[in-house]
Parts: structure tokens; C-alpha cells; sequence
């Protein structure tokens, strides 16, 4: 099986986060913060965390192929944000207690095992009274939509992968879709 998905450390230091507050996220610059292409930047009381989506070279069946995954790690809060691509950033105010940390993580069959990718699809952040989902759409994109609810169907349903990865009906593909606890 490959695997598309967060390492172990990072699993523990977005575990960290837990009731931290979280005073604000950069990401470029998009009117409704909806969206962002690569990476985005979450700045806590205490730390920041700079989570990104970028294409990783990773097998695929007889070959190769280019394919997005999520990435963290801790960044110096004191230096300027970097957006991915050069443009506008925007800071959104957050300032509540985060509560948990959750993972939506999809396991991909294709063929009946002759190709299984396992991706963490979103990335799940509870605070007091709101929710943040970052999620990654497509297997080959860079955008990470964000969210103020918890809804990955609404961005990528079960039946829209395998849709994506059945090559038009050519091939079987089944999912399983889970929810995996942080923190």
C-alpha cells in the first residue's frame, strides 16, 4: 500500500495544538478564505504550524505519478508568511480554544488490490464554539479548501472518488472512508 498521509510526528505536534488558542490562520490571499494553493500557516498563543498540499512523486501502478499530499511542521511565528504562489496574503482572525484534532483518511482499492493508496483527505481542527476544516480535493491538486464545518462529502463524496479513480468504468475501485482521532 502507498501511503499519502501524515507521518507519526506530524500526528504529534498537530496533537500539541490541543488547548492551545488559536489566534489566526495566513494563507493567500482569497476573498472569503474559502481556498488556498499549497500551503497555509495556523498561528497559535504559542507556536505556528505551517500545513501545505504539494506534489510528492509516489508509485503508481507499473509507473510513477505526481500526487498531492498533507504535510506539517513547526515554523518561527516571528517570520513572514510565504505563500506558494507570489501574490496578496490575508491573516483571518480566529482567537478560540482548540478542543480536538481530527483526520478524515481515505483508503483507495483499485482492482481488488493490484493498486491501494491510503490518503488523509482533511484535516479537522474543533475549538470552542467553531470548526476548520482544511481538505484537499483531487489526488492531484494543490488547493486546500477551507471550511467551518466538518463536511468532506461536500468537497470530495466517496462517490466522486471513485469516479475519479475508475478510469471512466474501467476499473473497480472501493473506499474506505474513516475518521481518525487526534486529540
Amino acid at each position: 500500500m502507498v501511503e499519502a498521509v501524515l507521518t507519526n510526528e506530524m500526528k504529534v505536534l498537530l496533537s500539541k495544538m490541543k488547548d492551545k488558542k488559536i489566534l489566526s490562520y495566513e494563507c493567500e490571499k482569497d476573498d472569503g478564505f474559502s481556498r488556498t494553493f499549497g500551503n497555509l500557516r495556523i498561528n497559535l498563543d504559542t507556536f505556528s504550524i505551517e500545513i501545505t498540499n504539494e506534489e510528492h512523486t509516489l508509485p503508481f501502478f507499473e509507473g510513477e505519478e505526481d500526487v498531492t499530499y498533507f504535510e506539517c511542521k513547526e515554523v518561527n511565528p516571528q517570520e513572514v508568511f510565504v505563500p506558494y504562489v507570489v501574490t496578496e496574503t490575508a491573516v483571518k482572525e480566529v482567537n478560540q480554544i482548540i478542543t480536538g484534532i481530527e483526520l478524515i483518511n481515505d483508503t483507495i482499492n483499485v482492482n481488488d488490490g493490484e493498486y491501494e493508496i491510503s490518503f488523509d483527505e482533511a484535516i479537522i481542527i474543533h475549538m470552542d464554539t467553531d470548526t476548520l476544516m482544511l481538505a484537499r480535493d483531487t489526488w492531484f491538486s494543490e488547493i486546500i479548501s477551507i471550511r467551518d464545518n466538518d463536511d468532506y462529502n461536500q468537497i470530495f463524496s466517496v462517490d466522486e472518488v471513485k469516479e475519479e479513480w475508475s478510469n471512466e468504468g474501467e476499473k473497480s475501485v472501493s473506499i474506505e472512508r474513516k475518521r481518525i482521532t487526534i486529540c
